[in-house]
C-alpha cells in the first residue's frame, strides 16, 4: 500500500477517535449538568415547601383564638407515612415537656399536600411547651423544653427551636422507609445526623448526597415566635 493511503487512514482513525472523544465528553458535561439542573429544582421546591409550611406554623400560632392555646403549635400528623397524603391532620402528641415529631399536618395548617423535591413529605418536630394543650409559659425564653440544632457537646449548638421542620429528600444508602409505619417510629430512615438524638435535637449540614447527608431544615425561633404575636 503506498505510504501516502496508510498516512491518510491514520488520520482517519485518528479524527474518528478524538470524535468519540469529544462525543464522550460533551456526554459526560450534559449529564452532569442536568444531574446539577434537577437537584437545583429539587432544592428550590424543598425550600418552598419549608417556607411555605414555617409561615403557616407562624399564621396558626398568632391566629389561633383559643386563650390557653395562644402562640401555640400543633402537633403533629402521627399517622403513617403512607397516609400522608389522605391524612395531614393533627394528631394527639402528649403531654407538657414532652417534644412531638411526625409528619406535618398540612391539612390543619390549611396547605396544600407538601412535600419535598424528592417527593418525599415534610417532617415536623415541636417542642413540649410550645405545642397545643400545653399549659407551660411561653412568654419568657425558657432554659429546658426547647429544640436543638447540631448539639452533643457542640460548641456552635443553637438551643431557641421552638419548632423544626424538615425536607428529608430521598432515602440514602443504608435507609429503608416503611410507608405503613410512623415517621417517628423509623427517625433514622429519614434523617442523616452526627449530633441528633432522640426527638429534640437536628443537625444542620451541607447537603452532601454522594457523603451521605441530605436533608434540609428550617426551624422557628422563640424570638421569631414573640415577635409574630406582637
Amino acid at each position: 500500500m503506498p505510504t501516502s493511503a496508510r498516512t491518510g487512514q491514520r488520520g482517519a482513525a485518528m479524527l474518528l477517535m478524538m470524535s468519540v472523544l469529544v462525543m464522550a465528553g460533551l456526554s459526560f458535561a450534559l449529564n452532569a449538568l442536568l444531574i446539577k439542573s434537577t437537584r437545583v429544582r429539587e432544592d428550590q421546591r424543598a425550600s418552598r415547601a419549608l417556607a411555605a409550611a414555617k409561615e403557616a406554623l407562624l399564621a396558626y400560632a398568632v391566629a389561633n383564638d383559643w386563650a390557653a392555646n395562644k402562640g401555640r403549635f400543633p402537633c403533629p400528623d402521627s399517622g403513617s407515612v403512607g397516609g400522608y397524603d389522605g391524612g395531614g391532620n393533627s394528631g394527639a402528641c402528649g403531654g407538657n415537656g414532652t417534644a412531638a415529631f411526625g409528619l406535618l399536618p398540612w391539612k390543619t395548617l390549611g396547605l396544600a399536600n407538601l412535600r419535598d423535591g424528592d417527593n418525599a413529605p415534610i417532617l415536623y418536630a415541636v417542642s413540649g411547651r410550645y405545642k397545643s394543650g400545653s399549659t407551660l409559659s411561653i412568654a419568657a425564653l425558657p432554659t429546658s423544653d426547647l429544640l436543638t440544632f447540631n448539639n452533643s457537646a457542640n460548641a456552635s449548638a443553637t438551643l431557641d427551636y421552638v419548632a423544626v421542620l424538615i425536607a428529608p429528600g430521598a432515602q440514602l444508602a443504608g435507609q429503608t422507609r416503611d410507608v405503613a409505619v410512623t415517621a417517628a417510629n423509623q427517625r433514622s430512615q429519614f434523617l442523616e445526623k452526627r449530633y441528633a438524638s432522640a426527638d429534640t435535637d437536628f443537625e444542620v449540614a451541607r447537603i452532601d448526597r454522594e457523603g451521605g447527608y441530605n436533608d434540609r431544615v428550617i426551624g422557628i425561633t422563640h424570638n421569631e415566635l414573640i415577635a409574630a404575636l406582637q
